[in-house]
């Protein structure tokens, strides 16, 4: 085995685990705030 090999793939793997986790968040932040706004729209529009 390489050394080397080993150390570049497990850096790779911690930038695609990294950028993974970075996409997961950015899109339940996104999920969340346009749930959040459609929620309020509806509320919105509940007649008082």
């Amino acid at each position: 085995m390489v050394p080397g090999a080993v150390g570049k793939g497990g850096s790779r793997n911690r930038w695609g685990c990294a950028l993974l986790m970075s996409a997961t968040v950015a899109v339940g932040l996104f999920v969340r705030s346009r749930w959040n706004a459609e929620a309020c729209v509806h509320l919105d529009e509940r007649p008082v």
